[in-house]
């Protein structure tokens, strides 16, 4: 393949969740999607917002911003039951860590 890879535009819009930290079954479901990276933080984010997950199309998955730190959305689960004020989306997301942290 010839071809040369290139980053897209970042967008940024607004959504409501209740974001709480991940559960110790999570990392243990999250340690074999990381691609051999360790996952040192991790939350779940319930919402009624369908958001990309990493690896589940061409895109690299929706980035959430959450007290100043980036969270990569590596899993996700659709809850819509059909019952009105009960459906919601339910994510797993990664901390990524900022290039100046990668060598600590």
């Amino acid at each position: 393949m010839d071809g040369r890879w290139v980053e897209g535009a970042e967008s940024q819009s607004d959504f409501r969740a209740s974001i709480q930290p991940a559960k110790d079954k999570d990392y243990d479901k999250l340690q074999a999607l990381a691609e051999g990276r360790r996952v040192e933080s991790a939350v779940r984010i319930y919402t009624r917002t369908q958001l990309a997950v990493a690896g589940d199309t061409d895109s690299n998955g929706d980035i959430v911003i959450y007290r100043g730190d980036r969270y990569l959305v590596t899993a996700g689960s659709d809850w819509n039951m059909g019952m009105r004020g009960v459906n919601h989306y339910r994510y797993l997301a990664v901390r990524q860590k900022l290039s100046s942290e990668e060598g600590a």
